[in-house]
């Protein structure tokens, strides 16, 4: 039976083993067990932000002729937001994708944030009076405020709860 230790993710939480009697060494057994484990959960990370990257990089191009197919779909969806925000306002979308959404919101101005180059050159070249930005939505860089910001999709935000945490500074 072990005292003192808590079983978090797999891993032991070095901060329930001080003040339990544990020796100097298992603490810093346990923290080097902690830091590899913010390391791999980096790495992982990492890789699985390049894979979502390069996905939406080769599907950049089709992605006009998909909402096209599936019109019904993003029709009732833009109908959704269009009843929610009003027009002329400041709109920042995250996953902003060709930026079809953005631009049946009718912003003021407008801010596509996407992980993908391809898309956001896609969404640039058909919806030129609107701005977007390769940046990850975990990594937010704006220096500025919106009256609303649109999260349509987190399918394929590699760390959803860091994504949501930056949506203070907007």
């Amino acid at each position: 039976k072990a005292y003192g230790s808590s079983y978090k993710g797999g891993w032991f939480s070095v901060t329930s083993l001080r003040g339990y009697g544990v020796g100097s060494s298992t603490i810093q057994m346990a923290a080097t067990v902690e830091t590899n484990r913010e390391r791999c959960e980096s790495s992982f990370l990492s890789q699985k932000r390049q894979l979502v990257r390069d996905h939406y990089d080769r599907i950049a191009d089709k992605r006009e002729s998909w909402i096209r197919r599936n019109a019904y779909y993003y029709r009732r969806l833009t109908q959704f937001l269009q009843s929610v925000i009003e027009p002329h306002r400041r709109v920042l979308q995250i996953c902003s994708d060709t930026g079809y959404l953005l631009a049946a919101v009718q912003p003021s101005y407008g801010v596509g944030i996407d992980v993908s180059e391809r898309l956001v050159e896609v969404a640039q070249r058909l919806h030129p009076n609107l701005h977007f930005e390769v940046q990850d939505p975990e990594q937010l860089s704006l220096q500025e405020t919106f009256d609303h910001v649109l999260v349509t999709s987190l399918n394929d935000v590699v760390d959803i709860q860091a994504a949501l945490l930056q949506l203070h500074k907007v």
